[in-house]
């Protein structure tokens, strides 16, 4: 699957194909993850998540 993260419909589409529990890895540049946690904060978590954390994302850029 490819799919702009960045991008709010790419990535509900993204969430919505996945089963089980949903762990997310970023290995983007910190400037891409920031935008990432900015979409996944709006929006709802996947149909079925048994239970649901609050989203909190902190990026690191290391120089």
């Amino acid at each position: 699957m490819r799919a702009d993260v960045t991008n709010e419909n790419d990535l509900r589409e993204s969430l919505d194909s996945c089963s089980g529990q949903l762990i997310i890895y970023f290995a983007l540049p910190a400037t891409v993850t920031e935008k990432v946690c900015r979409v996944l904060t709006g929006l709802d978590p996947p149909a079925g998540s048994p239970q649901v954390r609050r989203v909190r994302c902190v990026a690191v850029a290391v120089t």
